[in-house]
């Protein structure tokens, strides 16, 4: 059965994620976190294990202690603690962005 995220959420704390470039965030196993508008930050998993969907999104993503995600879809995203766990989330520096291969200029030769 596929719920929407909306429905999921009913339950769900919300994190206001525009008030500040990065939050810690501790999360209870089984407890669930909204982002509203969350392309261009990120989650890191400081210690325990999360569940992540985004709007529009039908992967399941699931990060450990030491790994992060930048999400890549704008909309609502769904951060599920799988075990008692510690997060960070942080806004990304456009810089940092991943280019787009037809945005990278490629030089031959001596200038």
């Amino acid at each position: 059965m596929v719920h929407s995220l909306d429905a999921m959420c009913a339950r769900c704390e919300e994190m206001d994620t525009h008030s500040t470039p990065r939050a810690s965030v501790n999360l209870d196993a089984g407890v669930a976190m909204t982002l509203r508008d969350s392309a261009g930050k990120g989650v890191a998993v400081l210690g325990g294990k999360v569940w992540i969907t985004q709007q529009g999104d039908p992967r399941d993503i699931f990060i450990d202690r030491n790994e992060s995600f930048i999400f890549d879809r704008p909309g609502l995203a769904l951060v599920q603690a799988m075990a008692d766990s510690t997060l960070l989330l942080f806004e990304v520096e456009p810089d940092a962005q991943p280019r787009r291969p037809q945005d990278i200029t490629v030089r031959s030769g001596a200038a």
